[in-house]
């Protein structure tokens, strides 16, 4: 028996992703990166000596996602209580 020699082509597959041309950033991408960050740091992927500067970008993104999360309406909530009292 011969043996046979195949050899196989390896094909190259470019798959384009579709560029916007005006980028934008929603407030959902950056809760998702600080889930993400949070989620790496409980699993041990930075080195102590990066644990500060990730630290400082997850605080600065808890802070900003806490200044623009919805707040509840406290105008209705005094009419409301303004009511109930009278």
């Amino acid at each position: 028996m011969s043996k046979k020699n195949k050899e196989v082509a390896a094909e190259t597959v470019t798959v384009e992703t579709p560029v916007d041309e005006n980028p934008t950033i929603q407030i959902v991408d950056l809760a998702n990166a600080l889930s993400i960050i949070d989620a790496a740091a409980e699993r041990g992927a930075f080195k102590g000596n990066e644990l500060t500067q990730v630290g400082a970008v997850r605080d600065r993104l808890a802070i900003f996602l806490k200044a623009v999360a919805p707040q509840p309406d406290n105008a209705e909530t005094s009419e409301v209580d303004a009511e109930v009292t009278e």
